[in-house]
């Protein structure tokens, strides 16, 4: 099945260099390009070395893939919500490819001594072509260390490129084949009538900040100030853990300003090219799967208790609750000014409550909720800390309930792990190579947790956790001693 995604793919591409992070995106601008006496790169370290440049696909080849382009075309118009929703997210794509195109030449065009772009458009269009005919050109190694291989030559740029365009396709299928067979609903945010999405204005207004922000951003990427939160920001010492107070991404005020807030979800979608709600979204089938078993067993939505951990700006419960408007759901964060980002998004659902806490201390009684829900949070906890977040998870679940977990990729789980590590090259992410490497399954089991299932979607992981019923071992033991003495 193909999808018409990829005629936008290659159509924002023209100008080739956006995805040169793979998922980062985006070069230092021009005044800030020099780190440690080298020049900064992209999250990848894709710098291309002084290869000749490649070739652009041939006719024949560029007509195969237009061919396929066709056929997607028809496919995405054989139906009103299909057409609907690739129409949106071939738009939302190609706005944040486009826009990371311009950062990328912006911050290259005006540095005497980078005039030539890392990437060389032959290398993108090659990659798309490939990724549109789902063909692999080379067989390079692309889990060679940073430290020991910083720079790609073009035909390994072209493969990376190709496995991460590849790796898109196949999310935003599967966020499409969701949507039709009923397990969600057609996002919000993609419907024409979503004025934040839409409407000039407010997108005009999300750039402006986004690049002031991002300016800001590089100066701390510069003088590597991953720390200066705690410099600038003054609070209760027993209100914050001291892991908390740092400025992850660089952003300014860490966590913990309005500033931060309002930024915050398009940082992340410029970061993933636009995919990262439909990452996040990837947990809701089996979510739907478990509260709709719990209103099969007679429980009404409204007597169902959720948990959203680490909420944010309420982006990803927006999502729950337009699937199950009636549900009660707690959304928890620690920062203030995220959770009043969350109550202009929420704030139309009346069973939402909002709770200021932090992640290992809930203040819930136990087996207070009937599924727990978590997005990209442990990828930014000591290992410690994980571990007792997992525990306190584990005490406010109620026996049979369900914990949904969402965060990045490990390095086990992708076939180009250089971009997990290429991650902490231009952002302040102290714990991220240590969460890649973390064996989760272990962790949750050693707290009680049984594991369903995990799934990889692009560079995102889905966990589905069960706390076991109490007895459901000594019931399983004890049903064919049973069924015997029936017989």
């Amino acid at each position: 099945m193909k999808l018409a995604v990829c005629l936008g793919i290659l159509i924002s591409c023209s100008a080739a260099t956006a995805f040169q992070a793979a998922p980062g995106g985006l070069r230092p601008l021009r005044a800030h390009q020099r780190v440690g006496g080298s020049r900064a790169e992209g999250v990848c370290g894709l710098r291309a070395q002084q290869q000749p440049t490649l070739t652009m696909p041939d006719l024949s080849t560029i007509g195969r893939a237009a061919q396929e382009l066709g056929q997607s075309l028809q496919y995405a118009a054989a139906q009103p919500l299909r057409a609907r929703y690739c129409a949106a997210q071939v738009a939302r794509f190609a706005f944040f490819l486009t826009q990371s195109t311009a950062v990328t030449v912006w911050g290259a065009s005006g540095d005497a001594n980078n005039r030539r772009l890392p990437i060389e458009i032959s290398t993108i269009v090659g990659a798309l072509t490939d990724a549109i005919l789902k063909e692999d050109q080379t067989d390079f190694d692309l889990n060679v260390p940073l430290k020991d291989k910083p720079s790609l030559i073009p035909d390994e740029q072209r493969q990376l490129f190709n496995k991460n365009f590849q790796a898109i396709i196949d999310l935003i299928k599967t966020d499409l084949r969701n949507i039709e067979d009923g397990k969600y609903a057609l996002p919000y945010d993609l419907e024409p009538s979503y004025a934040p999405q839409w409407s000039p204005l407010p997108v005009i207004g999300k750039i402006n900040q986004f690049l002031s922000e991002r300016d800001e951003v590089m100066e701390r990427v510069v003088n590597r100030k991953g720390m200066e939160i705690r410099e600038n920001f003054i609070a209760e010492k027993s209100r914050y853990p001291r892991y908390y107070l740092q400025n992850f991404h660089y952003q300014s005020n860490g966590w913990l300003s309005d500033k931060s807030a309002r930024v915050y979800d398009y940082q992340v979608e410029s970061i993933f090219m636009g995919m990262a709600d439909a990452m996040r979204r990837q947990s809701i089938p089996a979510f739907a799967q478990h509260l709709n078993s719990i209103k099969a067993s007679g429980t009404p939505e409204k007597d169902i208790k959720v948990l959203d951990v680490a909420t944010g700006t309420g982006r990803y419960a927006s999502f729950l609750m337009q699937n199950f408007p009636e549900m009660k759901l707690d959304v928890l964060d620690l920062s203030p000014f995220y959770l009043a980002e969350a109550r202009k998004l929420l704030g139309k659902y009346k069973s939402v409550t909002y709770v200021e806490a932090a992640a290992e201390k809930v203040p819930s009684p136990e087996a207070e909720y009937d599924a727990i829900t978590n997005v990209y949070l442990f990828h930014e906890l000591p290992r410690p800390v994980r571990k007792q977040v997992v525990k306190e998870w584990f005490r406010v679940l109620k026996p049979g309930g369900k914990l949904f977990f969402v965060d990045s990729a490990q390095e086990s789980d992708v076939p180009y792990s250089r971009v997990l590590e290429g991650f902490v090259a231009n952002y302040h992410e102290p714990y991220y190579m240590d969460y890649t490497k973390h064996d989760l399954k272990e962790m949750f089991e050693d707290a009680g947790f049984k594991v369903d299932d995990t799934e990889v979607h692009w560079v995102s992981k889905v966990m589905v956790m069960t706390k076991p019923a109490i007895g459901a071992d000594d019931v399983e033991e004890e049903a064919p001693a049973k069924e015997e003495v029936s017989a």
